[in-house]
């Protein structure tokens, strides 16, 4: 689990979680940090860690976040993989813009030694799952929660009333998942039934 923090208005400092996963092939990095110091970083840690370069890469949305260090990955000839939708989204808002993963519209994909997954508008509109069957780790990016954060997070380009029916699917495929990790902050306890009760109860507010 790699983790960087970055400075916000509201906020101050927040940690950003992401992964580096060693495969036959090499390396893959989920979610790119906020920033080219950072993306470069990661792909040294890569390279560290694993003992190969990195092959590939993932965001698994569009905000800054997950986007930040693509020009890195780039600058190392690493392709950043994403849905479809982020590449308009990241476009529209004037965020680095990832590749389009052919077929992550319509159902999980693999990418090196992780499983990609659409689960359905959550966080935002184009959020992705990474799975890697071997450890039992689940990354669900900003869709889930820390366990020791009582609030839904931003909704500024997802929806609420969606969330429910997003991650209802998610349980089903990986229903052994020993490591959850969120986008944010802890990876302690299961995040994915953390969020859903979360979810329930920004709903019952409405």
């Amino acid at each position: 689990v790699t983790s960087f923090t970055f400075d916000t208005p509201d906020l101050g400092y927040v940690p950003c979680n992401g992964l580096i996963v060693g495969g036959p092939s090499g390396a893959a990095i989920i979610d790119t940090g906020n920033t080219y110091a950072q993306g470069a970083l990661l792909l040294d840690a890569a390279k560290r860690l694993t003992g190969r370069p990195a092959k590939q890469a993932v965001a698994t949305h569009f905000h800054n976040d997950r986007t930040g260090g693509i020009a890195a990955m780039r600058a190392a000839g690493i392709p950043v993989f994403a849905h479809p939708f982020s590449v308009g989204l990241a476009l529209a808002h004037g965020e680095r813009v990832p590749d389009a993963l052919p077929g992550l519209d319509r159902g999980p994909v693999t990418v090196g030694p992780v499983e990609l997954f659409y689960p359905g508008v959550g966080h935002a509109r184009d959020n992705i799952t990474a799975w890697h069957q071997p450890s039992g780790t689940l990354f669900g990016g900003c869709l889930l929660r820390a366990t020791t954060d009582n609030r839904i997070g931003n909704l500024d380009d997802g929806d609420i009333e969606a969330y429910p029916a997003t991650l209802d699917p998610l349980a089903t495929p990986y229903p052994n998942r020993p490591l959850v990790v969120p986008g944010h902050g802890s990876a302690a306890g299961d995040g994915l039934a953390w969020t859903q009760g979360r979810v329930k109860e920004a709903l019952a507010k409405l």
